[in-house]
Formats: structure tokens, C-alpha cells, sequence
């Protein structure tokens, strides 16, 4: 008896250790099908419309938007005088949704912390929206795809990204004191919650795909986001 009793223990302790590993290629697999399988397959842009961008980094995606066009004037919710480097001349706002704690404090990879990554990863966090100010619209390439969508596509863009910002009692978007990575761009108080099946590249990803663009199903990677994006 001692000895079968010691094997099933055994046998527990290594499908313990295998869970992770499990549970991780899983999460791979999913996320590289649901990349592969687009929504929105038959879309086709338009001749002429409203050109916006998507840009990634290592691990994170923002949309790149006409500060003024489409019927949408952002100056209408974003005070110009909350960034400092940054005036009237410049064409294109970037807005990205993330995890309140992450971004505000890990402004640079040396700030990251495994404590923050966990918590981003495995608990449902608050929200926050990072804006940034552009004097132009960016040079394409790898990192960053246009996009021309039609008037009602954009409208549809913009309703969406307007709904994940909190705002003040006067309409305008309710900025976070204090915080910045430089002098043209700024936080503010974001709505939903953060967690790992929907984080800063699922909300880019279901931006576009709100929007009718053809993209990923699901996008937990940035890579995910721009794949349908040639």
C-alpha cells in the first residue's frame, strides 16, 4: 500500500508542475490560430477616406489617428495646453489603453518589475489611456500600418476609443496629473479593466475590428494586431 500511495503522489506533483507549461503552450496555440483567422475578411479600403495607423512596439500597439478629420476634432475633448512640447501645428494624436499601475510606473524596461507583470497578467486592473501628440502622420514600415477606412468606418474608430476615456463634468477627458513620459504626451483616467485575455493589443484589435477591418479574431501580441494589416 505505502508504495502505490507514494506513486500517486507523485504522479499529482508532476501534473502540478506540468500545469503552467500547459497552460502556457495552450495560450500560444489559441493565440497563433485566433491571429490567423481574420474578422472582417472581405474588407477592402476605400479609394479615398480617412488614413489612420497602427504602431506597435515590443509589446504594445497604438492607434494613430488625424488630430482634425472625418467629422472628429479631438481638440474637443484634449487640451493642447496639457502638453507642453506640443502646439496647434501638430496632425496626428496616438492613443493607447493599458494597465493603470504598468504604465505609470514603468515608464522604461528597467522599472519592470515581476511583481507588475503578474498583477497586469492574472488580475483585473484599472485602466488608463496614454495620448500622445505628432507633428505628422508616421513613416510606414515594419512597426507601423496604414489603414484608410470610410467616414463611417472612422466614426465608428473614434466612438470606440472615445468610450474607453473617463471624462470631467464638462465632457472633456479626465487627465492624470503629474505624469508623463515627455512633453508631448500625457495620461488619462481609462474605463474597463485589464487582464490576460484582454489587454493593450486586444483593445487595438477590437478597435479596427469594430471599425470593419479585417484583423485578427483575438490579438494578445502586437504581432497578432498587424498581422492582417499588408
Amino acid at each position: 500500500m505505502f508504495l502505490p500511495s507514494i506513486r500517486r503522489h507523485i504522479r499529482r506533483i508532476l501534473l502540478l508542475l506540468a500545469l503552467p507549461p500547459a497552460a502556457a503552450l495552450l495560450f500560444l496555440v489559441t493565440a497563433l490560430l485566433l491571429t490567423v483567422l481574420p474578422a472582417n475578411r472581405n474588407f477592402r479600403e476605400p479609394e479615398s477616406g480617412i488614413d489612420i495607423y497602427a504602431e506597435a512596439s515590443a509589446v504594445h500597439t497604438d492607434l494613430l489617428l488625424p488630430v482634425v478629420g472625418g467629422g472628429r476634432d479631438w481638440r474637443e475633448t484634449l487640451n493642447y495646453s496639457d502638453f507642453a512640447g506640443a502646439d496647434s501645428s501638430f496632425q496626428y494624436v496616438a492613443f493607447g489603453w493599458g494597465d493603470r499601475e504598468f504604465y505609470l510606473n514603468t515608464p522604461t524596461w528597467e522599472d519592470l518589475s515581476i511583481y507588475r507583470t503578474l498583477r497586469a497578467l492574472f488580475w483585473p486592473t484599472a485602466t488608463i489611456m496614454h495620448v500622445r501628440l505628432l507633428r505628422s502622420p508616421p513613416p510606414t514600415g515594419e512597426l507601423i500600418r496604414p489603414v484608410r477606412l470610410s467616414p463611417t468606418q472612422y466614426r465608428l474608430l473614434c466612438n470606440y476609443i472615445d468610450r474607453a476615456f473617463r471624462r470631467q463634468p464638462d465632457g472633456r477627458y479626465l487627465l492624470i496629473p503629474g505624469y508623463s513620459y515627455g512633453i508631448r504626451d500625457r495620461f488619462y483616467e481609462g474605463n474597463g479593466s485589464y487582464q490576460l485575455f484582454f489587454n493593450c493589443n486586444n483593445w487595438t484589435n477590437t478597435a479596427l475590428k469594430t471599425a470593419g477591418v479585417k484583423t485578427a479574431q483575438w490579438a494578445p501580441f502586437p504581432q497578432s494586431v498587424l498581422y492582417h494589416l499588408d
